[in-house]
């Protein structure tokens, strides 16, 4: 029985004390091209901030790092500049869903990545001027991640 129980609260502390590598990918769709986004991700648990993603203007995509625990329910929200409209200021949009992270460790020298399309994946943002028919987030660009040095 004693035995049992230090196996229980082994695995207990390395399930707890586990973390691994995450990448947040924001992709931004092609009519937001003059904009800069930022999306903030959070612990969805505790509302606990993580990391701050950022594809700034003239650019498709921005990746952040940040450490995470497998299962982990993650939150979002975004904003942008410069603002389309006025009464836009100050605006925050919030994800449309939860990410939760794999229970499986990633492989040795790889990470987690999760990739969000703005503004797909956000509620109420308004659409920029311009050609909004083609406005679709290219995932096909991005570059492949860098293995991590362990």
């Amino acid at each position: 029985m004693q035995k049992r129980l230090h196996i229980f609260i082994f695995l207990c502390i390395y399930h707890i004390g586990y973390t691994a590598q995450c990448t947040m990918t924001l992709v931004k769709a092609s009519c937001w091209n003059n904009f800069d986004v930022t999306m903030n991700v959070y612990d969805a648990e505790n509302d606990n901030l993580l990391v701050s993603a950022i594809a700034p203007k003239s650019t498709s995509f921005g990746r952040a790092t940040f450490e995470c625990k497998p299962m982990q329910s993650l939150s979002m929200t975004a904003t942008y500049s410069p603002v389309i409209w006025d009464a836009d200021k100050g605006k925050v949009y919030k994800a449309i869903r939860f990410w939760v992270l794999p229970k499986e460790e990633p492989a040795a020298g790889s990470s987690w990545e999760v990739k969000v399309c703005f503004p797909k994946q956000f509620s109420n943002v308004p659409m920029p001027q311009g050609d909004v028919n083609n406005c679709t987030c290219d995932m096909s660009v991005l570059p492949p991640l860098k293995p991590n040095k362990i």
